[in-house]
């Protein structure tokens, strides 16, 4: 997850200038600012990709602190207040925002023993489109995950000696780019 969330929120990814990031006056975390819109950001990052693909994306990963600011937007609760218990879910939030799969990156990193914890996703919104099930290279696609055929495999066994069960994980794979018009980056969302 590191090394894929290291590579979908670097804007040197987005060749075809599909990432921006947001202003003082437009951060998520303070509607107060004169040019705040979430919604607002996400439909014009939306149709970004779909001018270049003739697609919208598919699919959304908001890092934790981005999620935390959404769902608590104004914008977002004043759609759902008549309709909805007033908690918004990702279903919620995929139907508000029109983007069936939506993602919240909760993984976090350390650098080392004793180190506290950071967010792998950091206060970003990345779209995307990548079709549910690839049967042509035609279909463009944000990315893909390449995986040897059979892995991963994992292999236990026991050391009488120290009385202790070992595990061995191995799994090849590579995640690469294929089309990076079919996405979008929407950076520091927070203050």
């Amino acid at each position: 997850e590191y090394q894929i969330a290291t590579v979908l929120q670097d804007t040197s990814t987005y060749t075809h200038s599909n990432h921006r990031t947001l202003t003082a006056t437009e951060k998520w975390d303070d509607p107060s600012g004169a040019d705040y819109d979430p919604i607002g950001d996400i439909q014009e990052a939306k149709s970004a990709v779909r001018n270049l693909i003739g697609r919208y994306p598919n699919s959304c990963i908001l890092g934790i602190s981005a999620y935390e600011s959404l769902v608590k937007s104004p914008e977002i609760l004043d759609r759902i207040k008549y309709s909805q218990a007033g908690v918004v879910t990702t279903e919620i939030l995929a139907a508000v925002l029109d983007i069936p799969n939506i993602y919240v990156g909760m993984g976090v990193y350390t650098s080392g023993t004793g180190e506290s914890f950071s967010d792998i996703w950091g206060d970003n919104v990345v779209l995307a489109y990548a079709p549910e099930n690839p049967r042509s290279v035609r279909v463009p696609a944000f990315g893909y995950t390449f995986e040897v055929a059979g892995y991963p495999v994992t292999t236990r066994w026991y050391d009488e000696d120290t009385t202790t069960n070992w595990f061995r994980n191995e799994d090849y794979y590579d995640f690469k780019v294929t089309f990076d018009g079919a996405g979008f980056l929407i950076k520091d969302v927070n203050s």
